[in-house]
């Protein structure tokens, strides 16, 4: 059967058609400015509804299990689309939110499987969550630019989505967001998300490119387990080193690119006072890095696994490094512009070629003056530097630490200025 709702109309009432399964065709007054809640939950006969543009609201479950439904056109003046609005409506296969509407509810589209493309329009600002939950036939989405969270469980389930990108507008992804999207391969996570929820990706096994955004402070438990990344975007190092991402689970081959290029030389600028752990983990194309002169701390296997890295340029504002920081690594090639940088025992642990070459100012040293104001030469400081024929200590040097000189072949002469 059918009904027409006439201009005299003004608002449809709460639970008006609840559960008349033999109505399939309904036309909307162009005066009707509200649908109440439950207005048509169950109408299961419903195939299709046009939403006039006198319409502001869409009340709560007010076409929930309407599972014959499937198309939806909603007009222009609609704000705000309820919890649950169009929850269980699995028949759902396109619908178009307009540019007016500014909250989409919790569960608003919940289990509406048949939806395969949704764009969120930039008037958009909250995101409920389990708006999209369980929603497996979409395969794309548009999040606006004016959506500032995205809540818990939005996309849970959405298995058929294989790339997401999250606005810079977004500053909050809740718990369990994204979980079990088993076909994303590639996310963007935006500059202005602060927070990641509790198990926000959890088993998107699929998912193995991603861009860091720079503003991320903490990362939920379980964020990103199950994805193994082996390509790593960033625009800004910061991003990087940043320890809060120590926990991103990576492959043994890590490809990581800077401004969409493969980085295979890095600088750390001055900017940076810490490199946090894991930071570069398994970052095999990486070569030669540049650290920074106000990086203070290097953390925890920041740099393990980087295969080819062999040139770095160190600097004397080190203070700690962390364990196994450059495990595999095999340094052949140790630049400075200080040499209390390279007489520093932080250095120590750097693993070193068996033949390494030593540049003060890009110039290759042969013969090496330790000045005054140098008073110790830490551990491994100069080992395996076969380039080295002399060296002069200044008169300050009261102590050379262990393997200081080690594997120092051409060394020939020393001199002591007492």
């Amino acid at each position: 059967s059918s009904i027409a709702i006439p201009n005299s109309v003004t608002s449809i009432g709460i639970c008006a058609f609840e559960d008349c399964t033999g109505l399939t065709e309904v036309t909307i007054g162009e005066n009707v400015a509200t649908i109440g809640s439950e207005a048509f939950w169950g109408c299961t006969g419903l195939t299709s509804i046009t939403i006039p543009n006198s319409v502001t609201s869409i009340g709560e479950r007010a076409f929930a299990d309407c599972t014959g439904l499937t198309e939806v056109t909603i007009g222009e003046n609609v704000a705000t689309i309820g919890q649950s609005a169009f929850n269980g409506c699995t028949g759902l296969t396109s619908i178009t939110i307009p540019n007016s509407v500014t909250s989409i509810g919790e569960s608003a589209f919940w289990d509406c499987t048949g939806l395969t493309e949704i764009v969120i329009p930039d008037n958009v600002t909250s995101l409920g969550g389990y708006a999209f939950n369980g929603c497996t036939g979409l395969t794309s989405v548009t999040i606006g630019n004016s959506v500032t969270s995205i809540g818990d469980r939005a996309f849970y389930g959405c298995t058929g989505l294989t790339s997401i990108t999250i606005p810079n507008s977004v500053t909050s992804i809740g718990g369990e967001a994204f979980y079990g999207c088993t076909g994303l391969t590639s996310g963007s996570i935006g500059n202005s998300v602060t927070s990641i929820g509790d198990r926000a990706f959890y088993q998107c096994t699929g998912l193995t490119s991603i861009t860091l955004g720079n503003g991320v402070t903490s990362i939920g438990s379980y964020a990103f387990n199950s994805s193994k990344f082996s390509n790593i975007y960033v625009n800004d190092i910061a991003a990087i080193c940043n320890g809060v991402w120590s926990a991103l689970p990576r492959a043994s081959v890590v490809n990581l690119y800077y401004k969409d290029e493969l980085a295979t030389e890095l600088v750390i600028p001055d900017s940076i006072t810490a490199i946090g752990n894991n930071a570069f983990q398994n970052c095999t194309g990486l070569t030669e890095i540049v650290i920074g002169s106000k990086v203070s701390t290097i953390g925890e296997y920041a740099f393990s696994g980087c295969t080819e890295l062999t040139n770095i340029t160190i600097s004397n504002s080190i203070t700690s490094i962390g364990k196994s920081a450059f495990k595999n690594c095999t340094i052949s090639n140790i630049y400075f512009d200080d040499i209390a940088a390279i007489c520093n025992g932080a250095w120590s642990a750097l693993p070193r070629a068996s033949a390494v070459n030593l540049y003060y100012k890009d110039e290759l040293v042969t013969e090496l003056v330790i000045p005054d104001s140098i008073t110790a030469i830490g551990n491994n400081a100069f080992q395996n530097c076969t380039g080295l024929t002399s060296i002069t200590l200044g008169n300050s040097v009261t102590s050379i630490s262990s393997n200081a000189f080690s594997g120092c072949t051409g060394l020939t002469t020393v001199t002591f200025n007492a």
